[in-house]
């Protein structure tokens, strides 16, 4: 609770005219439609992202990937939980092998917000470390290592990013 409080005050402080970045709409709009079950799970991403610098990198991607919880399975990509996290590679990253303990991963990433959300900041630590910069490291996040092929995915975090700044 204390993390969502501070989320929602540096959301309500940051100042759009101090920005670059010009709030839209439909920013605005996508805000206010945030229930306080979704601030709660964007808070946690924030916090867990936060000792790290990636507070902010972290609640858009839980923004992108379940809409802060509200979707927590894409059955036709196998990523699962408010981070949308590769059951591939938490397989590979938890040393889970075999078709029960691969079901009991995926549903642990699912219902584990904990669990998730640490394994997606593993996996953009790792992806900073590999790559150098958090363009890069995001792009990778969603593309692994064809990252100079997500500029779609990059751009859509981008703009959660200023939104969650300063809308």
């Amino acid at each position: 609770m204390k993390t969502l409080l501070l989320v929602l005050l540096t959301c309500v402080l940051a100042t759009p005219a101090n920005a670059a970045y010009q709030c839209t709409d439909k920013d605005r709009a996508a805000k206010l439609s945030i229930s306080p079950q979704q601030w709660e799970v964007l808070g946690e991403a924030y916090g867990v992202g936060a000792s790290h610098n990636m507070g902010y990198t972290m609640m858009a991607i839980a923004w992108q990937e379940s809409k802060g919880g509200k979707y927590l399975m894409n059955i036709q990509t196998n990523d699962f939980g408010v981070m949308g996290v590769s059951l591939k590679y938490a397989a590979i990253r938890n040393k889970v092998k075999g078709p029960w303990a691969l079901n009991m991963l995926a549903q642990r990433l699912t219902f584990d917000r904990a669990f998730n959300m640490d394994n997606a900041l593993k996996t953009l630590l790792f992806w900073e470390k590999a790559t150098g910069s958090w363009r890069d490291m995001v792009s990778a996040y969603n593309n692994g290592y064809a990252y100079n092929k997500g500029s779609v995915y990059l751009n859509k975090i981008v703009r959660n990013v200023n939104m969650f700044m300063h809308c």
